[in-house]
């Protein structure tokens, strides 16, 4: 069977994987009527693809779409190489990625975090350095749990084997006065 399925339509998730593609990973997004998944066909893990949910007279109808943003490649089961991860909290406003490198499965050197409101195109926000064991090191910027356009709550601070040490600062993007709202907590 050929691994190109992009275009083709299926009923239901389920038809997909008796065209004998398991899916590893399905996030289903139904305000954005997607369904994110990772195929995996005969023990070779291929890529992330975008399933759209149409509505065609009151019919479900999935179609696989190739991933066109987000994904990378495995290498033994492994994240390996460039990959843009999809952040867990999307929401039909704003979109959240980390684009960065895997090695042996490990986040290593620079991750940037982008943002995408309803409104505008990818920007960076934050990121900062993964050392060759994939914990965070140096200067960061991460973001709020809850970041979404009506929160964009930021915070700057250093990392030191994977934890946080000093002064971490806050700032809320949301502020249209200065830009910014500043909190410190020392670690």
């Amino acid at each position: 069977m050929d691994y190109n399925m992009e275009g083709q339509n299926f009923r239901s998730c389920q038809q997909i994987v008796l065209q004998r593609w398991n899916i590893v990973r399905a996030v289903e997004r139904t305000n954005q009527q997607l369904l994110e998944v990772n195929l995996l066909k005969q023990n070779r893990n291929l890529r992330m693809w975008r399933i759209k949910s149409l509505k065609i007279e009151s019919l479900k109808i999935y179609q696989l779409v190739l991933f066109d943003v987000r994904g990378g490649l495995y290498k033994q089961d492994q994240k390996d190489g460039k990959w843009i991860d999809l952040n867990d909290s999307v929401w039909n406003q704003n979109q959240i990625v980390y684009n960065g490198e895997y090695k042996n499965g490990n986040k290593i050197g620079l991750w940037n975090i982008l943002y995408k409101s309803k409104d505008s195109n990818y920007k960076i926000i934050g990121g900062g350095q993964y050392d060759e064991n994939g914990q965070k090191n140096g200067r960061w910027i991460d973001l709020n749990n809850v970041f979404w356009n009506k929160s964009e709550v930021i915070y700057h601070g250093q990392y030191k084997n994977g934890l946080k040490i000093g002064k971490w600062d806050t700032n809320d993007l949301q502020n249209t006065q200065n830009n910014q709202i500043s909190y410190s907590i020392i670690f």
